[in-house]
């Protein structure tokens, strides 16, 4: 009988990571097109419930933490960093700017 080899550890590793990659691309991918909606709503109260979803969005993904241990950072899942948040945090600048003073 042989015993479980590096790669077998280093495959479950992997399957780990993808995992929560996977399940974290969604919610950040519907915050993204929430955020486009709050931009194209063309009215107020699209916009509004467009940024309502797109801050649901994002908190669900917020909500994603890598498995201890198994990642080199660890911590919330993020998808686009530096893209995908920097985008969002324009699109309530834009929103909220474009409110009645």
């Amino acid at each position: 009988m042989h015993g479980v080899g590096p790669c077998v550890g280093a495959r479950r590793g992997l399957a780990g990571r993808r995992r929560q990659l996977l399940a974290a691309t969604s919610p950040w991918a519907g915050a993204s097109s929430r955020g486009l909606a709050a931009i194209d709503a063309g009215d107020a109260h699209r916009a509004a419930a467009a940024r309502d979803r797109m801050d649901a969005s994002q908190a669900q993904a917020l909500q994603l933490h890598s498995v201890p241990g198994e990642n080199r950072v660890e911590g919330v899942v993020r998808i686009g960093d530096g893209v995908v948040d920097v985008f969002l945090d324009r699109v309530r600048a834009a929103y909220d700017a474009s409110l009645p003073g």
